[in-house]
């Protein structure tokens, strides 16, 4: 994640995003797996906007949880990788 790029909306979000995710599962490898729905090794956009809503209880529009999932997405790739979600 290019942090510095950010705008504040998706800054505040991707922040209390990581704070539930620790809160909720303790490490980051556990709420990967969360996210990464069939265990592919890496987080698509729909299974993403799927734990955003199902497993951690946040209610963002498609859109606004594309846009997060775009910030996150660093190589723009369509996937989120391992790596790409610790950063």
């Amino acid at each position: 994640i290019q942090w510095d790029t950010l705008d504040s909306w998706t800054l505040e979000c991707l922040r209390t995003l990581s704070r539930t995710m620790y809160k909720k599962y303790n490490t980051l490898p556990v709420a990967f797996s969360r996210f990464d729905k069939g265990e592919k090794g890496y987080i698509v956009k729909e299974d993403f906007i799927s734990a955003l809503k199902d497993d951690y209880g946040l209610q963002f529009s498609d859109a606004d949880a594309g846009r997060l999932f775009e910030a996150v997405d660093a190589n723009s790739s369509g996937r989120i990788n391992y790596w790409e979600f610790l950063d």
